[in-house]
Parts: structure tokens; C-alpha cells; sequence
């Protein structure tokens, strides 16, 4: 008897195999025959309202497939294939999401809430009202991403790479986001206040409005960035790069800037009061009183 969505795991039926059944059936991904007529079974779980939480879904290959309404929670989908899948009002918090392939996906209100993302591909995947608090995204492949307020508030984000995404109105509020990547990338309105950005990039990326307050960008390169209207005060830049950026209207009020490098930064009416700035380098910056 095929194995029900969220029951115990076990071996897949195949003589010899090592793997676990997946969910619905008695065999593994690789010795499943008829995938067809297995994602046709799954289809009529989702459509039917049934939950699948639970379930293991271990190297399937869920390629342009539509999942939307499935419970999916704490499913385990290890390895699985999920480009181009298209995910509305799907619940996957807890789930084991390491080492998935999500290129050129489209998630919309997809609860991640705890779920282990680590290693995963999002290039391209556009994530609109997407919930990942606690998430563990460690080196996740965000580049080219497009993100509309999602919440990664308090998740795992070290060493990710965002390079040449799109986010706004997105938060990262006390994320662990150390080494990760933003090169090239834009950001709107978003919010990394008391995040932990120590040796991020941001070189090349544009930050509108984004909230750095209390926010940890030591030793961050920001090489010729530019970041207008940004809330920085309180932030630590200590040993940061700035050099050949612009920072416009910004809010630097009791930043600390020690050791910093800002050579031929542009200051553009900036709000500046009580900042370390013991060891900063300043050279052909203008704008600064």
C-alpha cells in the first residue's frame, strides 16, 4: 500500500534500494515508473484540499508545476527539482528545503516560516508577500530575484547571494546576514534595521530608503554604491568602504564610521552628529561640514 502523505517515513520497495518511499507511493523518486500518473496523484491530494504535511517529496522533479493551496508543511523536499513551479497560498514552514532548485519560480504568499532553505537556487524566482521568519537560508542563490514584501525577519541569511535582485518594502529586521552579497542590486524601502551585515557587499547596489538602524555593516564593502533618503544612525560601519558612493539625505546620527573608508564619497545634505570617526579616511569627499 502506497504510503500516505504524512505518516512515518520508510524504505522505498525497489529490492535493494537505500531511499526512502516518497509521499504516495511505495517507491523512491528514481524508481517511481509512471511520474506522470504519480504528480496526477498529487494533484488530486492539492485539489481536494488534503494535507501533505509531512511528506516526503526527496529529489521529485516538480518542474512547472502548480502547487497552489497545498499544505506542505515540514515536508521534506531534499534535492527535489522546483524551476519554474508557480506556488500561491502554500504552507511549507518547517520544511526541509536544502540543496532545491527554484530558478525562475514564482511564490505568492508562501508561508516559510523555519524552513531550511540552505544551498538552494532562487536565480530569477519572484517572491511576492513571501513569510520566512527564523528561515535558514544560508548561501541561498537569490541573484536576479525580484522580492515584494516578504518578511525575512530574524532568519539565517549568511553568505546569500542577492547580487542584481529586486527588493522592496521587503524586511531583514535582526537577520544574521554576514559575508552576503547585494552587488548590484536595488533595494526599495526596505528593512535591515539591527541586522547583523558584517562583511556584506553592497558595491554597485542602489538603497532607497532602506533602514540600516542599528544594523552591524563592519568592514561591508559599499564601493560605489549610491543610497538616498536611508536611515544609518546608530549603525556600526566600523573599517566599511565606502569609497566613490554617494549617500544623499541620509541619516548618519551617532554612526559609527571608525576606520572607515569614504575616499571621494559625495555627502548630499546628510543629517551627521556624535559619530566615531577615529582612523576614517576622508580623502576628496565632499559635502561633509
Amino acid at each position: 500500500m502506497a504510503q500516505t502523505a504524512n505518516r512515518e517515513r520508510r524504505g522505498c520497495s525497489t529490492s535493494g534500494c537505500q531511499f526512502d518511499a516518497i509521499a504516495l507511493s511505495d517507491h523512491c523518486w528514481q524508481h517511481t515508473t509512471d511520474r506522470d500518473a504519480y504528480k496526477n496523484t498529487l494533484f488530486e491530494h492539492v485539489d481536494a484540499r488534503k494535507s501533505l504535511a509531512g511528506g516526503n517529496f526527496a529529489k521529485v522533479d516538480f518542474e512547472d508545476v502548480i502547487l497552489d493551496g497545498a499544505d506542505l508543511r515540514g515536508a521534506n523536499f531534499s534535492g527535489a527539482c522546483m524551476r519554474r513551479v508557480s506556488l500561491k497560498n502554500v504552507n511549507l514552514a518547517e520544511a526541509c528545503l536544502a540543496h532545491t532548485n527554484w530558478e525562475k519560480s514564482y511564490l505568492e504568499k508562501v508561508n516559510l516560516a523555519g524552513a531550511n532553505l540552505q544551498g538552494a537556487d532562487m536565480s530569477r524566482a519572484d517572491l511576492v508577500k513571501v513569510a520566512a521568519e527564523e528561515a535558514r537560508c544560508s548561501h541561498v542563490d537569490f541573484s536576479s530575484a525580484g522580492m515584494e514584501r516578504c518578511s525575512f525577519v530574524e532568519a539565517f541569511l549568511d553568505f546569500a547571494n542577492f547580487s542584481e535582485a529586486h527588493v522592496e518594502h521587503t524586511s531583514f529586521a535582526a537577520a544574521v546576514m554576514g559575508g552576503c552579497s547585494f552587488e548590484s542590486a536595488e533595494l526599495v524601502r526596505c528593512d535591515l534595521s539591527r541586522t547583523n551585515l558584517a562583511g556584506a557587499t553592497f558595491h554597485g547596489a542602489v538603497c532607497r530608503g532602506v533602514n540600516f538602524h542599528l544594523s552591524r555593516p563592519a568592514a561591508a564593502n559599499f564601493r560605489e554604491a549610491t543610497l538616498e533618503d536611508c536611515n544609518l544612525a546608530k549603525a556600526i560601519i566600523r573599517e566599511a568602504d565606502f569609497s566613490n558612493s554617494t549617500l544623499a539625505r541620509c541619516d548618519l546620527l551617532e554612526t559609527v564610521m571608525e576606520r572607515g573608508r569614504f575616499k571621494s564619497v559625495v555627502f548630499e545634505n546628510v543629517n551627521r552628529g556624535n559619530n566615531d570617526i577615529n582612523g576614517a579616511d576622508f580623502t576628496d569627499s565632499k559635502g561633509l561640514d
